[in-house]
């Protein structure tokens, strides 16, 4: 199929180019089934052991302009809320936040005016002869299969969607919807795909240059967004259908990763993992749900560019194939090496604003999590519920709060776990004076927690925020106080304690040896043994705002300040240090705002000798604008998990050999806007917990958290 084919205003879509065989040998493609009832989406009808799929596909491109169909399609602010006011039709100017609809449609006659006023093709499967196959197009596929099992006239020469975008405006926009259908067993369903053919002012590129590259350079691979969501069948994504990936063109087709998913269909974790309908042990696998056997499903991948660019980019061409690979869910478990969901957690006693799971903390078989949002004594009093794990459940076995609860108290802002022993911070507390804080220590004995005491040093005075981060283990507790003013307003100070003989008592106050006012020095603390970790995120070193994170070792029976951690990038605004973690010789620091998008950043830094060396970045596959990627980080051993709330994903690390790279992307089958799945994390032997503390599930902004089994190395 040749550009002339599907002509469009200003511009061209190149749709079903190339089918299999000439098409598929520069793609890596092959034609034979694989083992263990593996295959890949290269024809109509694809048969492999037990595993049969169908598919078909529908393109749409939209065919105005908000200047040329005025009150149809306008600006729109990247939206906050899921009551949009006119036009019919809103663009968003960037990624969408999860839950927020795409194309914001009001009502059924704003999809019926959306579907009039852009323009579609699709191939017709000849499953159903009321359907016409359009002129150029074999009777192959179609965008909704009738009979998906039934026919007999589907056959085997697809022709894969490929898509061109070319000539484009700020406000354009289009879909490839894909309908597929697994007979006679569940599947795990990929999404994958590949960059066929990229080109800047009419120059031809090599896949997709630096991403980095000169910010004056402005590449049609960067400014086209896309969103990729489970339909059902309407072709524009719903209020309920959230996304499952959101990201620029560029950052959705390396996680589409076509080459690698194709080539080796052994390297499961290539390509977008779909979530499917039905969980993978009814399949008989194990892993994330598969998707039923015998009905109609569909994925939806839509782009747009958004309305605040300018022309600039308006001589690039993109040129991109999409597809999907199957593996049957009988006898299969995905992804063996990476976290699988085994609960989400929720309170027995759910109330509207509690914020369960604002922060987390995990040691073995037990966690913790904070609800400093709940009004059980006065607003906002807070509490911490504990939950165990007992065989293969977790089962709530405590709900904390102190013997002075009371209102605006915030108790549970911050948590950590060691053995035995719990700390909590409450930052509102006014025992010394407005929001000076205050942190409670906790105690396990014969299965009953009970408070063992309050840490609230004398010296304290208001607006400190003593108790905004905590650490304990070996008998200390560290807590934060970035509002402490020694240093200057809200220069910050660290408190450390100790247990002697079963009391609590004050041991050393630490502040940097260049402390200065905003500095919030104390912001986020991390412990182990006897060396601390101390986020600032206001540090201005690398530029306003660019953050630092700072090392205390226990030398001599006292704390020295041995070294000061900085991002390797010039870095203004990045609050590096926003998160911090340590396990043995490792540091991971976060910086959440990092990027021109606030994408955010995260670092592993290792100790060698008496310093630590040039840190590695913690690189995710991709990351969407506004992911706020390193707010909250954790390390254990050789595997970290760092939380991005901002785009609902929380990533998982292991080192090898040194060398650190992505293994999991963990997201919940089922997300929405404000859930803030990612906003803190816990990484264990056994066990990886993710926190999403603005869950609506049980009301709003209850709170929930997700444990994955497979914290380290074995599922």
């Amino acid at each position: 199929m040749t550009d002339d084919r599907l002509t469009l205003s200003r511009r061209k879509l190149l749709a079903a180019t190339g089918a299999v065989g000439a098409a598929s040998t520069g793609l890596g493609l092959t034609t034979s089934a694989y083992f263990s009832d593996r295959e890949t989406f290269q024809n109509d009808r694809l048969v492999a052991g037990q595993l049969d799929m169908r598919v078909g596909f529908e393109e749409r491109y939209s065919n105005w302009s908000p200047d040329e169909a005025a009150g149809l399609a306008g600006n729109v602010s990247r939206p906050t809320n899921r009551t949009l006011g006119e036009p019919s039709v809103g663009l968003p100017t960037q990624a969408p936040i999860n839950g927020s609809p795409l194309i914001a449609l009001r009502n059924a006659s704003d999809a019926e005016r959306f579907l009039n006023n852009t323009t579609g093709e699709s191939p017709d499967p000849g499953d159903d002869t009321r359907d016409a196959a359009p002129d150029g197009f074999d009777a192959a596929t179609a965008a909704r299969l009738d009979s998906p099992c039934e026919s007999d006239l589907l056959v085997s020469d697809i022709e894969r969607p490929s898509i061109r975008l070319s000539d484009v405006k700020p406000g354009d926009f289009g879909y490839v919807t894909v309908s597929f259908a697994l007979c006679n067993n569940p599947g795990f369903v990929w999404a994958v795909g590949r960059l066929a053919d990229a080109s800047e002012n009419g120059t031809s590129e090599s896949e997709a240059d630096d991403p980095d590259e000169d910010a004056d350079v402005v590449e049609l691979l960067d400014a086209v967004e896309t969103a990729i969501w489970i339909d059902d069948g309407n072709t524009y994504q719903n209020r309920g259908e959230s996304p499952v990936f959101t990201g620029t063109l560029r950052e959705t087709l390396r996680v589409l990763d076509h080459d690698a998913a194709f080539g080796n269909v052994e390297r499961s974790r290539h390509g977008l993992l779909l979530p499917g309908n039905v969980p993978a042990e009814q399949g008989g696998g194990r892993g994330p749900n598969c998707f039923a056997a015998g009905e109609t499903h569909g994925v939806v991948l839509a782009w747009w560019l958004p309305v605040d660019h300018a022309n600039e980019i308006q001589s690039d061409s993109v040129t991109f194939d999409i597809g999907l690979r199957t593996e049957q869910c009988r006898h299969n478990a995905v992804d063996a090496d990476a976290p699988v969901r085994t609960a989400k957690l929720s309170a027995a006693d759910p109330t509207e604003g509690a914020y369960l799971g604002a922060d987390a903390a995990l040691d073995g078989g037990t966690l913790a999590l904070s609800a400093d949002g709940l009004d059980l004594h006065g607003s906002n009093s807070g509490a911490v519920y504990v939950f165990d794990r007992e065989t293969d459940s977790w089962q709530r076995t405590g709900r904390l709060v102190p013997a002075d609860a009371g209102s605006g108290q915030l108790f549970g802002e911050a948590i950590d776990l060691t053995g035995e022993t719990l700390v909590c911070g409450a930052t509102g507390d006014d025992e010394h004076g407005t929001d000076a804080g205050a942190a409670y220590a906790f105690e396990r004995d014969g299965g009953k927690w009970t408070q063992a005491a309050k840490l609230a040093p004398p010296a304290l005075a208001a607006g400190d925020s003593f108790g905004q981060d905590v650490a304990v283990g070996d008998g200390r507790a560290v807590v934060g106080a970035d509002g402490d003013s020694t240093d200057g307003s809200a220069a910050g100070a660290v408190y450390v304690f100790a247990r002697t003989d079963g009391t609590w008592s004050e041991r050393a106050v630490l502040t940097p040896s260049d402390g200065r006012a905003e500095k919030y020095f104390g912001s986020r603390v991390a412990l182990d043994g006897e060396t601390l970790v101390v986020g600032a995120y206001g540090d201005d070193e690398r530029g306003t705002n660019a953050g630092a994170a700072y090392v205390f070792d226990r030398v001599a029976g006292g704390w020295s300040q041995t070294a000061k951690l900085v991002s390797p990038t010039s870095s203004e605004g990045a609050f590096f240090g926003s998160s911090v973690a340590i396990d043995g010789d490792t540091v991971v620091v976060g910086a959440f705002a990092a990027g021109s998008r606030d994408t955010g950043a995260a670092y592993a830094f290792t100790r060698s000798g008496d310093g630590y060396g040039s840190p590695v970045r913690l690189d995710p596959p991709t990351l969407s604008p506004g992911s706020f990627f390193g707010w909250a980080a954790d390390v254990d051993d050789d595997s970290a998990v760092v939380g991005a709330y901002g785009a609902d994903v929380a990533h998982v690390f292991d080192r090898n050999g040194g060398e650190w790279t992505a293994r999991a992307r963990l997201t919940p089958a089922s997300v929405a806007s404000g859930d803030r799945f990612g906003v803190s994390v816990a990484a264990g032997t056994d066990a990886t917990l993710v926190t999403a503390d603005g869950d609506d599930e049980a009301g709003p902004n209850t709170g929930a958290a997700y444990v994955f089994d497979g914290g380290d190395v074995d599922a």
